[in-house]
């Protein structure tokens, strides 16, 4: 059930809640719902952004950010070696959550980055294992030869064929693809090997799309395995929940185990609670987690207990140590006559070749 009515959701303890209906947690969602005799909750902070076009069509990618229906739109830090600005840090509000905002690129990380996760004490978390599922995950549909004709690709055969998330690659190029690539090879900037999605990825390449070439529309985890579980009678997905803290259940005497008995949530403006009978899964990104940790009364003391909320279990690590990288844009003015860009699309000519105004 897909559901933005509290009444629908209240009145049950299921086995499996699950904090945040994103890229992570509507996969989580689907696959242990496949078991009927299991129940599970997904609470999202976001709105149902399934058919909205503004994430559905891949044209408008980028004017989700900043957006508060689609964005959370975090803002960091003065950062002193950029001047002391204040950055964006986008994250994904609505269903889907980071896969329907982001620029669409389906892309593999380097393999000794994967490896190294293991190396520091993680079994089974390596790169064999993580192409294994990423393969499970995709259905890649490749390029027709006119395209690679006119734009040659490198793509592999580390690719899954089966998966329900629909990846492909775009059917049309702009002459500023091929001018950038060429570019960057004559400064020297090598160019990938045969198959960039086989750990290796140094160099220049062009990236497949999480787009479906059925519908030329984007593929989320929202489409990929919310549609297709949503009308199961044991999963429950409610919109405009945003959870606030975990409920843990008494402390046995003589033990700092702590066990998740449920969730506090804000809906609409009022607070409400969910009960869970095995687990609560934190599944709302890099930066909630962490907050709901804290806000659960687990983290550094010292953070606690400046925004007035009880230690119940000193964890040092929960919201520190986080390193990301940011989206840097750089402007070149091209010779129209030479080039297509995107600026064609603002003139006079093209629209009344297009019929708009």
């Amino acid at each position: 059930m897909l559901t933005n009515n509290i009444a629908d959701a209240l009145g049950k303890t299921y086995d499996f809640i699950i904090v945040g209906g994103g890229t992570a947690g509507l996969v989580l969602a689907s696959r242990l719902s496949e078991d009927s005799s299991i129940t599970v909750a997904v609470l999202e902070a976001g709105d149902n952004t399934i058919d909205d076009p503004m994430t559905s069509i891949p044209a408008p990618y980028g004017r989700q950010l900043g957006n508060p229906k689609y964005d959370w739109g975090f803002m960091t830090k003065k950062q002193r070696f950029s001047n002391d600005r204040e950055m964006l840090w986008s994250r994904g509000k609505g269903l889907g959550g980071s896969s329907s905002i982001n620029f669409l690129a389906w892309t593999f990380p380097p393999a000794i980055d994967v490896d190294a996760f293991e190396k520091l004490g993680n079994p089974g978390w390596n790169w064999s294992e993580f192409l294994r599922y990423s393969k499970k995950i995709e259905r890649f549909h490749p390029p027709t030869k006119e395209v690679t004709d006119l734009f040659p690709h490198t793509y592999g055969n580390n690719r899954g064929t089966s998966g329900p998330l629909q990846t492909t690659i775009a059917p049309h190029f702009y002459t500023v693809d091929s001018m950038l690539k060429e570019t960057l090879a004559n400064k020297g900037m090598f160019e990938a090997p045969d198959d960039p999605y086989n750990g290796v990825i140094n160099g220049t390449w062009s990236a497949s799309s999480s787009i479906d070439p059925k519908t030329w529309t984007r593929s989320t985890s929202a489409t990929a395995y919310l549609v297709t579980a949503q009308d199961r009678p044991n999963l429950t997905v409610l919109t405009q929940a945003a959870v606030s803290r975990v409920i843990f259940a008494e402390r046995l005497d003589g033990t700092d185990d702590l066990t998740a008995t449920g969730v506090e949530f804000l809906h609409q403006g009022q607070t409400y609670t969910l009960d869970a009978r095995k687990e609560v899964i934190l599944s709302a990104g890099a930066i909630k987690d962490p907050q709901i940790l804290e806000l659960s009364g687990i983290g550094r003391r010292e953070v606690l207990s400046k925004i007035g909320v009880e230690t119940i279990l000193e964890l040092p690590g929960v919201g520190e140590n986080l390193q990301d990288h940011n989206y840097a844009a750089i402007s070149y003015e091209l010779d129209p006559a030479r080039y297509q860009t995107f600026n064609s699309l603002l003139t006079p000519e093209v629209a009344r070749e297009a019929d708009i105004s």
